[in-house]
């Protein structure tokens, strides 16, 4: 009896010394070096979209943003992996910080400030308005921001146009993507529809020449210099205040030696 209790003791300190030297499994999640990152899925060329092959869309995430995280994480030992699941899922799973870590091309709002890190912005887009010369040929009377009011505006479902100069609950976004917008302009649902400029022609990256359509017209939204974008970091991963530190230290290295530019220039040179 007393050769099995012995026995016992030994079994059960041999188990205390394996466990602790195996790491838990959130220490062993603190050390991994991989970070997941998403993006909108309904894509975001030139800054993230789906790689085409003979216009065939591959599984393949490509784009300027993924040029960036690429550039200031690979070097300090991060691998990265991407993901373009609906965008209001993204910013979901990106605030808890478990299955994604980092969401890309984000605009500002004091909400996703409050629950998110937002990196420091790291290109900027020009919010135009669309019209259609169907509804308007003569174009709408807007010389100040505020004329739009008088206006019907849309947007895109789960879009912030904070950036615009007009607040979110005056516009429309019902429409899930710039196709369904362009018809409900064309048959005068919406007198316009919100776009920040790049990013409507950047569609032509995947082949969706929204900009080549001869009813449509635009112009920019007075008094505005620019709609910032950030990375969003999530506030709950044990590495944060890490990532937010190298991604932030890395677009200013990347401003300062002109490599931002070079790899955003690349995207519309043939535009």
């Amino acid at each position: 009896m007393k050769a099995k209790v012995r026995n016992f003791r030994l079994w059960a300190l041999g188990v205390v010394a394996i466990l602790s030297v195996i790491p838990s499994a959130s220490r062993a999640l603190d050390n991994l070096p991989n970070i997941n990152i998403c993006g909108d899925g309904a894509e975001w060329p030139p800054y993230h979209y789906f790689q085409r092959d003979d216009g065939k869309v591959t599984s393949n995430i490509v784009g300027y943003d993924v040029d960036v995280l690429r550039a200031i994480l690979e070097p300090e030992g991060y691998t990265l992996t991407f993901f373009l699941p609906p965008w209001k899922r993204c910013m979901f799973e990106v605030s808890k910080g478990e299955q994604f870590q980092i969401a890309m091309s984000s605009s500002f709002n004091n909400s996703r400030d409050l629950i998110f890190h937002l990196s420091l912005p790291y290109y900027e887009t020009t919010p135009h308005y669309f019209y259609s010369k169907m509804q308007y040929p003569n174009g709408l009377r807007v010389d100040k921001v505020t004329d739009l009011y008088n206006y019907k505006g849309c947007g895109l479902l789960g879009y912030n146009y904070a950036g615009f100069g007009i607040t979110n609950e005056l516009i429309n976004t019902s429409a899930n993507n710039f196709e369904q917008v362009i018809k409900m302009t064309h048959r005068g649902r919406c007198d316009y529809f919100l776009a920040r400029f790049e990013i409507f022609m950047g569609f032509r990256w995947i082949g969706q020449n929204f900009p080549m359509d001869p009813d449509l017209s635009h112009s920019k939204v007075p008094g505005n210099s620019g709609d910032p974008f950030h990375f969003l970091i999530s506030r709950n991963h044990p590495q944060s205040a890490r990532l937010v530190e190298l991604v932030n230290n890395g677009i200013t290295r990347l401003k300062g030696n002109g490599q931002l530019s070079e790899l955003l220039n690349k995207y519309f040179k043939d535009l």
